[in-house]
């Protein structure tokens, strides 16, 4: 059978198997990047409309253009391209797409291909990667409750694990096999009652996991209650109103946590008297001391804790990966690491060691480690936090940019303000776009986390350093938990030696 294969600018795309040949790799590509590259390959040097792409990529399914502007944007990256000074892709505002090498096709039978393979040494479905970043192994997994994962992280996953995360969010895996502590002693003799705490422990799994509004904690909060007049002592109940009140600030960027510090801890401190090796409560107890009271050794002391009465929990060890990195200790949270994935490759699919690649300025490492994540999960607002960040700090304007116009995108910017901040960038690169973001004082987590410490990112960005420090200021006083990274985080090199920095930074703990 004759195979086709596109030939341009020194890569050979097979799109038949999915495989993109270069001198130096292969790499097999995701369905629909594929067949992206595909119609890019069948019309060169054309332009292309949005809607022409999605018709021909998404063909009989609905959905919008978010779906090409991501697409677009993981093919630039596998590609090496550039959005400021493509070879490849060239965006064309308000129209769609336009494929710039010139393209050639031949044709090769099937037996020709595998001799070619085989005489290099190499088979068909060679995957490129770093070596030390190994393909994920899909792993059947359910869901638990919450937990620190970027944001970073909302962490950052989470310094996403900052949910405005990138370095702090709240979703957190059970191993397989291992049962919902909560849900596994939950036993009341009233069926209707027992109904009534599966939903709020349900309403909350699906709030972690899903972008939804406070109502779904606020219902469970009321189930909880109705269970509590009931049977006033069923501590898992108490639990379950802690951590919904906790996820509830965590949708917004925990800048409202002071506000249930007092009563989250009441409700733990009476869940810990009467099952003091409740492993739900201690772990809660330690995001609380970390986030909310900002006492980093009782937090720690009781994440110690929490590992001991849940030893198999995964998403235990996760939060504790982002602790370590706040507090500056990489070599341990890398180790941490890369045990849990050897111990259970399910690990794979956490974005945590890019955040520690990054936190130690080996950025090409950390890139590589998201791009990974990017060719072969399912997509992520942290993946485009990490690498908007990542290009700031390499003064990667574009890289910068492309993941800041995703995330635009997903805020549901139109595409006329959309258009404007790229004129913004042409005119005066990532510098004009974030001190234009500055000015508006724009709310968005566009992976720079939520005023003030978004407003402080900006400014440094902008070159303007003193409305930098008033806005760090300002998120110390709130205790906003982002300002906790100040210490690690390179982002703030710039201002590291001034004494107006050291002086914030002794306002926090170490």
């Amino acid at each position: 059978m004759a195979v086709r294969i596109y030939c341009f600018s020194g890569y050979e795309f097979d799109p038949l198997h999915a495989l993109l040949r270069s001198p130096a790799d292969e790499i097999s590509l995701e369905h629909r990047i594929a067949s992206l590259l595909d119609y890019f390959c069948q019309h060169p040097q054309q332009a292309l409309t949005k809607e022409t792409l999605l018709n021909a990529v998404w063909a009989g399914r609905v959905v919008n253009e978010d779906s090409l502007s991501v697409a677009v944007s993981k093919l630039r990256k596998i590609l090496h391209d550039s959005r400021g000074e493509p070879q490849f892709i060239k965006t064309i505002p308000g129209v769609g797409y336009f494929w710039l090498p010139e393209t050639t096709v031949q044709e090769s039978t099937a037996a020709e291909r595998s001799a070619e393979n085989i005489s290099a040494g190499d088979s068909p479905a060679t995957v490129a990667k770093d070596p030390l970043a190994p393909s994920p192994v899909n792993t059947k997994r359910d869901w638990r409750r919450s937990g620190l994962i970027m944001a970073l992280v909302f962490v950052l996953l989470t310094f996403v694990v900052l949910l405005n995360l990138d370095l702090f969010s709240s979703s957190k895996p059970v191993a397989e096999g291992q049962s919902d502590t909560v849900s596994a002693a939950a036993m009341l003799p009233d069926a209707a009652l027992q109904a009534k705490f599966d939903e709020a422990q349900k309403l909350i799994s699906v709030a972690q996991h899903t972008e939804t509004s406070v109502e779904n904690y606020r219902r469970a909060i009321e189930l909880f209650r109705d269970v509590l007049q009931q049977y006033p002592s069923f501590t898992l109940a108490h639990i379950g109103i802690a951590e919904a009140k906790f996820e509830m600030s965590a949708i917004n960027g925990f800048r409202d946590l002071q506000l249930y510090v007092d009563e989250i801890n009441t409700i733990l401190n009476l869940a810990l008297a009467q099952a003091p090796d409740n492993g739900d409560a201690l772990e809660l107890k330690a995001k609380l001391a970390f986030l909310g009271e900002w006492d980093l050794s009782t937090a720690n002391t009781y994440y110690e804790k929490a590992i001991e009465a849940m030893p198999n929990d995964p998403g235990i060890y996760l939060g504790y990966s982002e602790f370590l990195l706040i507090r500056g200790r990489y070599q341990e949270a890398n180790e941490l690491l890369r045990q849990l994935r050897v111990k259970n490759p399910d690990f794979y699919r956490y974005m945590n060691l890019s955040l520690v690649y990054m936190f130690q300025g080996d950025y090409q490492r950390a890139i590589a480690e998201t791009q990974r994540l990017i060719n072969s999960e399912a997509p992520s607002r942290q993946h485009n936090h990490i690498l908007t960040r990542i290009g700031v700090l390499t003064n990667d304007d574009a890289m910068a940019m492309d993941h800041l116009e995703i995330l635009m995108r997903e805020e549901g910017y139109s595409e006329q303000r959309i258009a404007n901040y790229l004129d913004t960038f042409d005119q005066g690169g990532i510098e004009a776009v974030y001190a234009s973001l500055l000015e508006e004082r724009n709310e968005d987590n566009l992976g720079q986390y939520i005023p003030p410490i978004s407003w402080a990112r900006y400014a440094i960005v902008a070159g303007e350093y003193d409305t930098a420090l008033r806005f760090l200021e300002e998120a110390i006083s709130l205790k906003q938990p982002q300002a906790l990274i100040l210490h690690s985080d390179p982002h703030y090199d710039p201002l590291r030696q001034t004494p107006e920095f050291q002086q914030l930074l002794a306002r926090l703990p170490n």
